[in-house]
């Protein structure tokens, strides 16, 4: 089924002859919400709804978005975080329509899949979206090893998501649990328990709660920090500062670096224990020099996500070379072009 959900009479009109008889018009939000339209279903829409996110948190589970936009605006809003969303203009052609009814119906069939946002038809992505998959499907700590921009945050989002699609997925970069405030920052404080803590304060173990807990560039993360982390994942409880009362957290720990753990152990970056607790799943993300046959496809993507479908990049050969960014880099030309500020030439040049 097709929710058409506040898109207004004439552009109702010319849409509904491309979709088909199963179309349900819901032009407010209690309405979509008390009907029986599917959680796989399409949702067609305006960028600018203002209750658009409302409908996702109610309705709960990713779901398949077209977004209609005026070409005047300067900023698309994001639509959604739980689900996919194709933009199109309010001058859309029927080609374009065809292509974002096309897009927004395959990928509300493989929703609770990696698939969905791990794009990439090589061998090489195929397995790996295979054991990101599985991933998803079990409980057990995950550690992404793989260059930077290769999609170790999104593939931790994605694992996160399958199992907590109501729950914010919480992040911290190592790098920043090396102050004199990591405790407070972890553990969480009470009011005055140290000078300046004029409020009470959850710590990261605390929001992690019935979530996910992402720990980023675990390379950087120091060996005293390890050993405080242990404790908290071999008993589920801690304390915050200024306070001798137990906590309990039960949370997911996914984390990501450049650097195998096996690596990090060897180098003695890694105490032995701790490597032992976090050392269940690896999942090693491809740089993009590794498939690179995939450049066209992740360069759709690139512009569905972002509203480019007026007029789509067709030639992709300045694009096929090694990025040193992989994909995040590729994203860049590829929104620096359609923004006008690169030309085919100058990224053949680059």
């Amino acid at each position: 089924m097709v929710a058409l959900l506040a898109l207004g009479k004439s552009l109702e009109e010319r849409i509904i002859p491309f979709i088909g008889h199963d179309i349900v018009s819901c032009p407010t939000i209690m309405r979509l919400v008390s009907s029986n339209v599917s959680c796989r279903d399409i949702i067609i829409t305006k960028a600018s709804f203002a209750d658009q996110k409302k409908i996702t948190n109610a309705l709960g589970s990713p779901r398949s978005i077209i977004a209609f936009y005026d070409e005047k605006e300067t900023m698309i809003p994001p639509l959604s975080s739980s689900g996919y969303t194709v933009f199109l203009p309010y001058s859309f052609t029927e080609e374009q329509l065809r292509l974002a009814i096309k897009k927004a119906d395959h990928m509300k069939s493989i929703f609770g899949t990696a698939e969905e946002k791990i794009i990439g038809s090589s061998l090489i992505m195929r397995k790996t979206r295979l054991l990101i998959e599985k991933a998803m499907k079990t409980n057990l700590p995950v550690h992404l090893v793989g260059e930077t921009g290769t999609g170790k945050t999104l593939a931790a989002e994605t694992i996160h998501r399958y199992s907590n699609p109501k729950r914010e997925m919480i992040r911290e970069e190592c790098g920043q649990l090396t102050t004199s405030l990591t405790d407070s920052i972890l553990f969480g404080h009470t009011k005055g328990a140290y000078s300046g803590a004029v409020e009470e304060r959850k710590g990261l173990i605390a929001l992690a709660d019935k979530s996910t807990l992402f720990l980023d560039e675990i390379q950087d993360l120091s060996l005293e920090v390890q050993a405080k982390l242990l404790g908290v994942l071999e008993t589920g409880t801690f304390r915050r500062l200024g306070s001798d009362k137990p906590m309990h957290s039960s949370f997911r720990l996914i984390t990501a670096g450049c650097v195998p753990l096996k690596e990090l152990v060897r180098t003695k970056r890694m105490r032995n224990d701790f490597f032992h607790r976090i050392n269940y799943i690896e999942i090693r993300m491809p740089s993009l020099s590794e498939h690179m046959e995939d450049i066209p496809e992740l360069i759709s993507k690139c512009e569905m996500d972002n509203g480019y479908l007026s007029e789509p990049i067709v030639d992709y050969t300045p694009f096929m070379h090694e990025f040193s960014g992989n994909v995040r880099e590729l994203y860049r030309d590829v929104k620096l072009y359609h923004e006008g500020i690169q030309t085919l030439a100058d990224i053949r040049d680059y």
